[in-house]
């Protein structure tokens, strides 16, 4: 089966301890996009123009 992007996010990690996390906005959740029952790719990618990375979701 060939996996279909749900939506690109331009995010900077949040720092948490010592660990990092990307924050999904909780609209995608609320509007049904994301599924937390799911399992998702991510892909993460520098873009060294901008100051954040981007983030694309993928339905596993």
């Amino acid at each position: 089966m060939a996996l279909s992007p749900i939506t690109t996010l331009i995010k900077k990690p949040t720092k948490k301890g010592r660990n990092y996390y990307f924050n999904i906005p909780i609209e995608f959740i609320r509007s049904g996009k994301i599924n937390p029952e799911k399992q998702y790719e991510i892909k993460i990618f520098d873009i060294s123009d901008e100051p954040n990375q981007n983030l694309i979701l993928k339905k596993n």
